[in-house]
């Protein structure tokens, strides 16, 4: 317990004596992000949840929201290849290009690419975030592994 706040049942804190619903304050989506950002993430109750809040009517940036969570589920999924992160990845970059989560979402997809040994596709996605968004926080980073994946294949 930290300074009287203890957490209830899903999505909600104790706080004093009080319960207080914190779902619609996730987010913009409703308890995935609970179950993805628990010490283990539990994936298949983020992913059932992220799919049940999608057949309520979100609004739209509720979905993109929901769109960016799921790239992050597929990528903590334990995975033979990068199929599901590329492919959600290049969904989100293609639905949302002009997302304040762009910047993330490319690096996840570069570093997909990377992690696949597809350096070519890799070093392509690291130079467009740094081009496209070279104020970010990732775009020396992103430089880094543009280099990196050149050197590598």
């Amino acid at each position: 317990m930290l300074y009287g706040i203890s957490p209830c049942d899903h999505g909600q804190l104790r706080i004093g004596g009080c319960e207080l619903d914190v779902r619609p304050f996730l987010l913009g989506v409703d308890v995935p992000a609970l179950a993805f950002l628990a010490t283990k993430p539990e994936l298949e109750t983020a992913r059932r949840d992220l799919a049940q809040a999608r057949q309520g009517k979100p609004t739209a940036t509720a979905l993109e929201r929901a769109d960016y969570l799921e790239i992050w589920i597929d990528d903590a999924t334990p995975s033979v290849d990068e199929t599901a992160v590329i492919t959600a990845a290049n969904k989100f970059l293609q639905q949302y290009p002009d997302s304040g989560f762009t910047a993330e979402v490319r690096m996840k997809l570069a570093e997909a690419y990377f992690r696949r040994q597809d350096f070519a596709n890799a070093q392509t996605q690291f130079e467009l975030l740094a081009q496209q968004k070279p104020e970010a926080r990732l775009a020396e980073k992103a430089l880094f592994f543009a280099a990196r994946s050149a050197t590598s294949g």
